[in-house]
């Protein structure tokens, strides 16, 4: 009969690398410019904000002894979006516990497991703001705000015209100059001083836009963008950036002045100490709590486009 243990295994023991590397979570470059910039509102069931909606049109050349008759003009409606609530949980078992102290532990699994709860956390939110809101409890996605359609905030396109994002749905090749280009997309979505201050799609369409820069030889990095750890480029001011969350063919002109993620700073997110599972039977278990509460909010649909159907290989 063979022996169970061998010698090697007996005198000697693994060497153990105690760093997990996880292999599971990406990080939204969208999500960290969103996180970089203040958007903090406390309290309240929703968010509301004024809008002017449309031109007061009263008045115009006239004669010196016209009479004018009065007229009030409705230009203002209220915009309204309620806070969505994210909740995430992580346990530790008895044995997990007793298992994981001393000379045998490899690992902080305390530790890595409270990493672990705020990763799936900021996957799913990176991933609510590409996606349509289908359930109604998420946060609103990009595909309803950046729409010429779609009614955000409780105010309909068709009561409010100049309440639609630039959406261009027929598109395939990317081009940075000419009819439905990269440049055109910029300029139609420019109001005034305001325009988009950043492009985010996907890995491959930035690869596109590089080698479209190439021979123009523009490459320089946004300090925002440094800071928070993405690699950019500028195209004609305008940081442009890659996100693993994208929508497949999507390109987007985010206006990130007008575009901001609102959070009660009392959940953004909080996450709670380790606490115990006796009372609902879970001997020794303890348990952590993750909660979120937020929203997007778009103060400006004009300077916010996209693009849906763009072909990398075209």
């Amino acid at each position: 009969m063979a022996l169970a243990i061998a010698e090697a295994d007996t005198v000697s023991s693994k060497f153990f690398d105690p760093k997990a590397k996880q292999q599971v979570y990406e990080a939204s470059s969208l999500l960290k410019l969103l996180q970089a910039r203040e958007g903090g509102i406390v309290g309240g069931t929703s968010i509301q904000w004024p809008v002017r909606y449309k031109k007061l049109a009263r008045g115009g050349s006239t004669g010196a002894r016209t009479s004018i008759k009065f007229q009030s003009v409705q230009t203002r409606t209220g915009a309204d979006i309620s806070m969505a609530y994210y909740s995430y949980d992580t346990m530790i078992h008895w044995d997990e516990r007793r298992e994981n102290m001393g000379k045998p532990k490899i690992m902080d699994l305390l530790g890595d497991r409270s990493t672990e709860l705020g990763e799936e956390f900021a996957d799913d939110l990176a991933t609510d703001i590409y996606a349509t809101n289908a359930n109604g409890l998420g946060v609103t996605g990009l595909d309803d705000i950046v729409s010429s359609s779609v009614t955000y905030a409780g105010i309909a396109v068709a009561d409010a015209a100049a309440w639609a994002a630039i959406q261009d749905t027929t598109t395939t090749r990317l081009t940075l100059y000419g009819p439905t280009s990269l440049m055109y997309a910029i300029d139609q979505a420019t109001f005034g001083s305001l325009t988009p201050t950043h492009i985010v799609t996907t890995r491959n369409l930035l690869s596109r836009i590089r080698a479209l820069l190439h021979p123009l030889t523009r490459y320089e990095s946004d300090e925002t963008a440094r800071k928070v750890g993405i690699r950019s480029v500028i195209f004609e001011d305008t940081t442009c950036v890659s996100d693993p969350f994208c929508t497949a063919s999507a390109l987007y002109g985010l206006d990130l002045k007008n575009l901001r993620l609102v959070v009660d700073p009392d959940f953004d997110p909080d996450i709670s100490k380790w606490g115990t599972l006796d009372q609902i039977g879970y001997q020794h278990a303890w348990k952590k709590v993750l909660s979120w509460v937020g929203n997007m909010q778009c103060r400006c649909r004009k300077t916010q486009f996209k693009f849906t159907l763009l072909d990398y290989a075209v």
